[in-house]
């Protein structure tokens, strides 16, 4: 019965990717990687369910517009637009930091490629967790009435609709593989390290006993209004910025790119 519903769950999801227009090559790709790397079948079908119900609640237009470059892309990209702004803040606040906070450095995070998004993704248990309880609603919807074992054109809408309305606990803390804003250089990581040693790193664990209690989280935040302080001196409007932290789910490491416009 359980390899029937997990076979049921597999067949709407393929049916539901069939509809995608624009994004379905993205989304096959990632969804590809996914089962490549997680080979137990119930926990693969976990992890790309809930990978698809993402990229539903963005929308292909957003899911192209943030989708990670590739490799040839990133060579390409790296040293233009909003990327290269990005780094180039980015750097400044590492040789700030380095300057007030003696014996210690900030290590910044590279863009993060689809195949290392995918990494992150099946191994975050906030994913896992909620991969499972939305494959296990997911489950039960399709064992009632109305959802034949092959998918029609009306049931496939009828579960993409379900599908990307789901709620889903816990809400997951990693971007579905693809969208995350690290694909594009539009957010950067940061680091607290002395010599080869990490004092302050992207763990959740991390927050209260290192980044809070030892005061990293405001070091690092000083160092970043110095830096953005810099930039407002700049004649040139609107003022490239650091912005942040991210407040959900709460990460102190990471920022993004934002533009601070003339006063009026």
């Amino acid at each position: 019965m359980a390899s029937a519903e997990l076979s049921r769950v597999e067949s709407y999801l393929r049916s539901v990717l069939s509809t995608f227009a624009g994004a379905q090559e993205e989304a096959s790709e990632a969804l590809k990687l996914i089962a490549e790397r997680v080979k137990a079948p119930r926990a693969s079908l976990a992890f790309r369910l809930l990978a698809l119900r993402r990229y539903l609640r963005l929308g292909e237009d957003r899911v192209i517009a943030q989708w990670a470059w590739t490799a040839e892309q990133t060579k390409e990209l790296i040293g233009t637009g909003r990327a290269k702004v990005m780094y180039s803040l980015a750097a400044r606040t590492q040789q700030i930091f380095a300057q007030n906070n003696s014996g210690h450095t900030l290590q910044v995070s590279p863009l993060r490629s689809l195949a290392r998004q995918v990494e992150l993704w099946v191994v975050n248990t906030s994913v896992r967790d909620a991969g499972e309880r939305l494959l296990s609603d997911m489950e039960t919807l399709l064992g009632g009435d109305g959802f034949p074992m092959s998918p029609s054109l009306t049931t496939t809408n009828r579960f993409r609709i379900k599908l990307k309305e789901a709620r889903v606990i816990p809400e997951p803390t990693s971007a579905a593989p693809g969208t995350s804003d690290h694909g594009q250089g539009n957010a950067v990581d940061f680091v607290i390290v002395r010599g080869n040693q990490k004092v302050a790193d992207t763990k959740t664990s991390d927050i209260r006993t290192r980044w809070k209690a030892e005061g990293w989280e405001a070091r690092l935040i000083a160092a970043i209004e110095q830096c953005n302080q810099e930039q407002l001196a700049n004649p040139i409007r609107p003022a490239p910025q650091l912005s942040g932290p991210l407040k959900k789910p709460y990460e102190p490491w990471h920022w993004v790119l934002s533009y601070a416009q003339p006063n009026t």
